[in-house]
């Protein structure tokens, strides 16, 4: 496609300087007649094809017209068609080739429908840079409109329409968002992951939202409250021994009931256990996503 846009331009520069496209005509561009005639019947055709809606038909015979003779009305039919066609990139390139022409021999009738065409041309072949992010998350992969992007966060050109991404996580359900982009030079998109019902980050308050793996804190928080467990029940079995001990005498046993030793160390050994872990939330709070 490349070099038959290239070949479209080199006729376009002959026609520049030979003359004038008003001035221009198929016979004195073409010097055989019989190819000249026949380019203008394709043309001509071209033309009504185009009224009737079939701009792919019409596009074919101007490419057979334009090898018979290259006469510059050719390139205005082929732009309309390439346009009606949405091939607005192909468009661009002959709507900047008749503008070039039209900077060394001005055609004013022509110049509003060239600027028209071109502004088009740039606003459909538009691309915005879209920034996407998985928040807090790490790790996540992202798929755009079916093709694999790279890992979040990440920058990409995005045309304009409709579009959808969907970002992917081991132990979470997928986060999928369709966005529509226009004229917007930039956009910031975020995606949102669930974790998966029964999965290990199911319950973030147990584990590192981030990895899956069981929080660092709670095995201190576990840690605390055990041993203070183990110190309450200690005290009871201790104080409980003191005050039936045989080998004692009774002033020297301590006084209070054993029952009322026993529940406050229990007690006190819950409390240290739910203040550890009341700490630990609060250092981590930044690190981690805690809570449902």
């Amino acid at each position: 496609m490349r070099c038959r846009t290239s070949l479209w331009a080199a006729y376009a520069l002959f026609i520049m300087i030979c003359g004038t496209a008003e001035q221009a005509r198929a016979d004195d561009i073409c010097r055989d007649e019989t190819a000249a005639d026949m380019a203008v019947k394709k043309g001509v055709e071209a033309k009504k094809l185009q009224e009737g809606g079939d701009f792919a038909k019409a596009l074919a015979l101007l490419e057979e017209a334009w090898s018979l003779c290259p006469h510059p009305r050719l390139l205005f039919l082929k732009a309309r068609s390439l346009m009606a066609l949405q091939r607005y990139a192909e468009a661009r390139e002959i709507y900047r080739l008749i503008e070039t022409s039209l900077q060394h021999f001005p055609q004013p009738e022509r110049v509003a429908e060239i600027k028209e065409g071109l502004r088009i041309c740039e606003e459909q072949l538009h691309q915005a840079e879209v920034t996407f992010d998985a928040g807090q998350l790490d790790g996540v992969s992202l798929t755009l409109d079916g093709v694999a992007m790279g890992i979040l966060p990440l920058t990409a050109k995005v045309g304009r329409g409709k579009h959808t991404a969907v970002a992917h996580k081991v132990g979470y359900e997928q986060g999928k968002l369709d966005f529509v982009v226009e004229l917007e030079p930039q956009i910031e998109l975020t995606l949102v992951l669930v974790p998966e019902p029964g999965s290990a980050v199911a319950d973030p308050l147990l584990t590192d939202i981030q990895t899956g793996e069981p929080n660092p804190g709670w095995k201190w928080a576990a840690l605390g409250g055990g041993v203070a467990f183990l110190g309450g029940s200690a005290g009871f079995w201790g104080n409980y021994a003191m005050q039936n001990s045989k080998d004692l005498a009774p002033n020297q046993r301590a006084e209070g009931g054993a029952w009322d030793i026993a529940l406050g160390s229990m007690f006190a050994g819950v409390g240290v256990g739910l203040v550890t872990t009341a700490v630990w939330l609060w250092v981590t709070e930044e690190e981690y996503e805690v809570g449902p």
